[in-house]
């Protein structure tokens, strides 16, 4: 036989005083005659099998301690697989008192609580116990009783003695305030009357906190209230027992208003603008909490912000030459009237390209794509009521005054490597012309690839069609690099595709300034054979071409006048091609040299046969037809696609079909 072994005890940990019911795990523990934990002799004990043995802990001493298995064919080895854990001591509570209502996060602080399992504070479990460390906890207080409560911690160890740390202490009650009225600007003394003041660790009017606060007593406290709207406010005092009901008791009055300077466009104390109004003001005073209008010169003022109640801003009307009052008006009143504001005759100021921290530069960005469109943020004074912006001579379009000091516009094309003149005008003038703005050539463009498709081998010649293309040094497909690229105008360049894997490539243009926009402009496929099955989306079938010899195009687009476009434009009126309405489950050659591959069913149709419009057949013929139209009537239109395939058979007929209806095409129909 052999001496046994131990591999577990559970639970691993107990008492100094012992007692606690465990379970050992182990082999060859049939015959045990004893067993010790930490040299001690364990009681109760039972042999369950040869595996299992439960017993009750001696007491022992904290730290590990060995648990050893005697049987009659020996002992096991030594261990350290139980241990002896002392009873926790709580030495602190913070803070040391609480609402009734529990809630509140508390530390405790004391010794042993590893391994601690719960905490009670006056009976009652606190929740979100968290041991931080063998001295230190934290929970949250359960609900309670006004007066002292015990706090205990409990772990494998056991729990502390009985104490008084923590106590519930009731809310406070506010009965009264003087005065009960104050500026809403805030900074009146209040005494505030209640009770259960001890302890009180802040004071809010309508939710924001007062200052200076400061506990006389129980049932008296003074602080300075904040500023506030104007209105009734509950004063709210918080204690460690929690807060006061809410309640009306202090009314907040606006003060009247006082205006004591303004400033625009450089001048303060007295700012000016264009009598054309629409300068940005900045007001500046005290109490303009509330303010809900401004007149300059008797004539309201627009865009009214309060910035603080110190400040103001809005917009200038239009005015007569000279100075003007600026009148703020709040529910307290209004400021007395003034001589704060000029208005002056003033032709547009463009600020200089290089400008001082407050002033910004004149235009930004400051230089832009020969094509024009570049949208620009011009600054500079005076700009209300700019019906004109040149760059360069040639109007800008889309210009948007933002206020006197900004406007907003899009570039005129200019010629690349110039640096062009800026000119506001207004109804008073405009500015001579300021230099900022600077020209640079366009980045290519690609708008679109003929033909769109071809063989994943490649050494296909395409065409591709943009703008930009004169300095053109490259071009890729997928990113890999074509052969024999010649350029043949700024719109139009040629090249040879390289290899490529199936599926939409990226046609990009390198030039002199950069390189064009990621696009999908060009489809990889296998390999084209002569004979070609053309594989559908959907249900609709699979088309066989015998003997194809056409080309995939991209089908021209038209212009509203009927000019061809490319594929800037609308669709070309045509029915669609890829819909065969026939009865044909099977393979069956028409006389136009078209096979149709488990094409869907549709009464009517026979199986002889198969007609394109061009074949003329009677209005009334049972054969099936391969297109939307009907009886030769004006064909159904749709909306515009992204690009068509056309395959043309051996005898020159057309068949066209949506490009994302294509899956791809090979020898063989896919049911082989």
């Amino acid at each position: 036989m052999s001496a046994p072994t131990v591999s577990s005890i559970s639970p691993s940990s107990g008492p100094l005083s012992g007692g606690s019911s465990v379970t050992i795990s182990g082999t060859h523990f049939t015959g045990a005659t004893g067993v010790t934990i930490g040299g001690a002799a364990a009681a109760s004990l039972h042999v369950v099998d040869s595996t299992t043995i439960t017993c009750t802990t001696p007491a022992g001493s904290a730290g590990t301690a060995s648990v050893l298995v005697t049987t009659p064919d020996g002992t096991n080895a030594a261990n350290t697989l139980y241990t002896y854990m002392a009873v926790p001591t709580v030495s602190s509570i913070s803070p040391s008192s609480g609402q009734l209502g529990g809630g509140d996060s508390v530390m405790i602080t004391g010794t042993h609580f590893t391994g601690a399992t719960g905490v009670t504070i006056g009976g009652a479990a606190a929740t979100a116990v968290s041991v931080i460390s063998p001295t230190s906890l934290t929970c949250s207080t359960p609900a309670g009783s006004l007066g002292a409560a015990s706090v205990l911690v409990t772990t494998p160890g056991g729990t502390n003695a009985a104490n008084t740390l923590f106590t519930y202490v009731p809310p406070p009650t506010v009965t009264s305030l003087s005065p009960t009225s104050g500026s809403s600007a805030g900074g009146t003394l209040v005494t505030i009357t209640g009770t259960n003041f001890t302890g009180a660790t802040g004071v809010t009017f309508r939710n924001v906190a007062a200052t200076s606060v400061t506990v006389f007593s129980a049932t008296k406290i003074t602080c300075i209230t904040p500023a506030c709207s104007v209105g009734a406010a509950s004063v709210v005092v918080t204690t460690a027992g929690g807060a006061n009901a809410a309640n009306n008791l202090f009314s907040y009055v606006p003060p009247a208003p006082t205006v004591t300077g303004t400033a625009a466009n450089g001048d303060s104390p007295v700012g000016s603008g264009s009598t054309l109004g629409g300068t940005l003001l900045t007001i500046t005073g005290s109490n303009f909490t509330g303010a809900g209008s401004v007149t300059i010169g008797g004539v309201p003022a627009t865009n009214l912000t309060v910035v603080s109640d110190s400040s103001i801003t809005c917009v200038t009307p239009a005015g007569s030459v000279g100075t003007v009052g600026v009148v703020v008006t709040t529910p307290s009143g209004a400021s007395a009237d003034n001589d704060l504001f000029e208005y002056r005759l003033k032709v547009p100021v463009v600020n200089a390209l290089y400008a001082t921290v407050d002033t910004p530069a004149g235009i930004t960005p400051a230089s832009g794509s020969s094509d024009g469109g570049t949208r620009v943020t011009i600054t500079g004074n005076y700009f209300t009521g700019a019906t004109v912006v040149t760059i360069g001579g040639a109007a800008a379009t889309h210009v948007i005054v933002i206020n006197d000091r900004t406007l907003t516009c899009s570039t005129p094309a200019g010629s690349a490597g110039t640096t062009a003149g800026v000119v506001v005008t207004t109804p008073s003038g405009a500015n001579a012309p300021v230099s900022l703005f600077t020209y640079v050539l366009g980045l290519p463009t690609v708008t679109s690839v003929a033909p769109p498709i071809g063989t994943s081998a490649g050494g296909t010649s395409v065409t591709i069609t943009g703008a930009h293309f004169n300095l053109a040094t490259s071009v890729t497909f997928g990113g890999v690099v074509a052969t024999g690229m010649t350029v043949v105008n700024d719109t139009t360049i040629t090249c040879i595709t390289p290899t490529g894997m199936a599926g939409s490539a990226s046609v990009l243009v390198t030039a002199g300034v950069g390189t064009s926009a990621a696009n999908s402009l060009y489809l990889y496929v296998q390999g084209v054979p002569t004979d070609t099955y053309i594989y559908l989306k959907g249900g609709r079938g699979d088309g066989f071409v015998p003997q194809w010899t056409g080309a995939l195009t991209e089908e021209g687009m038209v212009s509203d006048s009927g000019a061809i476009v490319g594929t800037a434009g609308r669709e070309v009126s045509e029915p669609y091609r890829d819909i065969f309405p026939s009865s044909s489950v099977t393979q069956n050659y028409g006389s136009y040299g078209f096979y149709v591959w488990q094409v869907p069913y549709v009464t009517g149709g026979t199986a002889s046969g198969f007609y394109p419009d061009e074949a003329g057949t009677a209005a009334n013929s049972g054969k099936g037809r391969l297109s939307d139209e009907v009886s030769h009537v004006k064909p159904r239109q749709y909306s515009r696609v992204s690009t068509w395939m056309i395959f043309i058979s051996q005898n020159g007929l057309s068949y066209k079909f949506r490009k994302d209806s294509v899956l791809g095409w090979g020898s063989k129909p896919r049911s082989e």
